[in-house]
């Protein structure tokens, strides 16, 4: 599983980030799905990865939704395979530190709202000065 997400490139990994934030699961596997090789179960699979990668990280911060609340809402068109549990899953990953990396790399939407309703009324005060003079 884990070479299933290395497999991804930093811009793909971010894309389906966002899609996951934005509650988009089954948006993220058609992405994964037509923009990889990977066939539709291995993409459930490094979704699955992915919140449970950035559970771990949420449980450290204790803030924030997590991505497993809603994980039940994906209906798979072929049955999942077993996944086999692996010691060495439990362990921090070089994948988990990017994706931590690329959250704090990555703005929230809030910001970037608020960074426009700034700019609008910057504006407006600007034109309305511009009209009074």
């Amino acid at each position: 599983m884990q070479d299933f997400i290395e497999s991804l490139s930093q811009e793909q990994l971010v894309n389906i980030i966002i899609l996951l934030e934005d509650d988009k699961k089954k948006e993220a596997v058609g992405y994964i799905t037509g923009n990889t090789p990977l066939d539709e179960v291995q993409a459930l699979q490094v979704i699955e990865e992915i919140v449970r990668e950035h559970d771990i990280v949420m449980k450290h911060e204790s803030t924030g939704p997590r991505f497993s609340d809603d994980a039940d809402d994906i209906d798979l068109v072929t049955p999942p395979l077993e996944i086999p549990n692996h010691p060495s899953l439990s362990a921090p990953t070089e994948a988990e530190i990017t994706a931590q990396q690329l959250r704090e790399n990555v703005p929230p939407r809030k910001i970037e709202k608020k960074i426009w309703i700034i700019a609008t009324v910057a504006v407006i005060l600007l034109i309305l000065i511009w009209l009074i003079s």
